[in-house]
């Protein structure tokens, strides 16, 4: 070990009670606080659940209450019979059946003009057809007619109707007057059917 000069140790001893002499100053000011940093990135999306099970089913529901039962037809205002008299007596006809209707047809420059006649329901019997307004007519050219109202005209000749071949399903009507039928005009008329069918 080196040995300290007495010059020496003096010298140091002064600098450690120098430095025993300085007393701690005091604590300087807060400095301002620092400027806010920027706002950070938005985390990345997480990824999507899974789908939740399916729900249980419902219980099943009371049954509703049944419905009233309809009430029954009143029929009483029906005819049920007539009388129909034939060449030699008066029958007493049931399940009276009685339909109309209305057709048209062209002429075809000839006479007699007949029509085929549909009934709406068959008959189980049919008892007889009357043909009415048989007088009627429109000009082709202003279009088929359209209902049984659609008749600006009427024949310039009287025309009488009788029908043939009568089943239970229709019949064919025959218009004849003195003249030919023209075929520029369309001729029509109604008619009534009666018969009987039996009541389901």
């Amino acid at each position: 070990m080196n040995e300290v000069t007495r010059s020496e140790f003096l010298k140091l001893r002064n600098t450690v009670a120098g430095l025993s002499a300085i007393s701690e100053g005091p604590t300087g000011p807060t400095g301002p606080q620092g400027a806010t940093g920027p706002i950070g990135n938005t985390g990345a999306t997480g990824p999507i659940g899974n789908t939740g099970a399916t729900g249980a089913t419902g219980n099943t529901g009371p049954t509703g209450l049944t419905g009233a039962t309809g009430a029954t037809a009143d029929t009483s205002d029906l005819a049920k019979s007539v009388y129909y008299r034939d060449y030699a007596s008066n029958t007493a006809v049931s399940d009276v059946l009685i339909q109309s209707g209305w057709f048209y047809a062209q002429g075809a420059d000839a006479t007699p003009l007949s029509v085929s006649i549909t009934f709406p329901e068959e008959f189980d019997t049919v008892l007889m057809v009357i043909p009415t307004g048989v007088n009627l007519s429109k000009l082709a050219a202003s279009g088929v007619p359209t209902g049984a109202n659609d008749w600006p005209n009427s024949s310039s000749s009287p025309i009488t109707a009788a029908y043939t071949a009568l089943t239970v399903s229709g019949c064919t009507l025959q218009l004849i007057r003195a003249t030919n039928f023209s075929s520029s005009y369309y001729y029509g008329g109604g008619w009534i059917a009666m018969g009987t069918k039996a009541r389901t």
